[in-house]
């Protein structure tokens, strides 16, 4: 199981262990970027986001690189990537607060506290512990 804890200061965490010896910290930011924004994402864009101040073929290269970082540390980690996209596919082996924090506010409306039952008050409690 992958836990990527992003409110606050990031960490990663791989079977409730934290990944302590990850030190690419561009690597981390693609993972972190491909777990909050799904769907697939073209290679050259991520390259010149991360890589900004390279030309595109050094960027592209250093693309590649934190790639195969991100699965030497993280083999099991569900990459999806061919010549010209890059995705993180959803899992169940894979959880992130800033997903699920959202996902427990989302039925909950707190222009209208009338309806607010205590089962809504548990989850905006749940989504509160998570916001670190």
């Amino acid at each position: 199981m992958l836990r990527l804890n992003l409110f606050g200061s990031p960490q990663i965490e791989v079977n409730q262990l934290p990944l302590t010896d990850f030190r690419r910290r561009k690597a981390a930011a693609l993972l972190f970027y491909l777990a909050l924004t799904p769907g697939q994402h073209y290679r050259h864009r991520l390259a010149s986001l991360l890589w900004s101040d390279l030309p595109e073929d050094k960027a592209l290269s250093n693309l590649r690189y934190n790639l195969w970082q991100l699965r030497q540390a993280m083999p099991q980690l569900p990459l999806s990537l061919d010549r010209l996209t890059v995705s993180l596919l959803p899992s169940d082996n894979v959880w992130v607060d800033v997903q699920a924090f959202h996902i427990l506010l989302a039925g909950v409306d707190l222009n209208n506290p009338a309806a607010l039952t205590s089962e809504l008050m548990a989850q905006l409690q749940q989504a509160t512990d998570l916001y670190r």
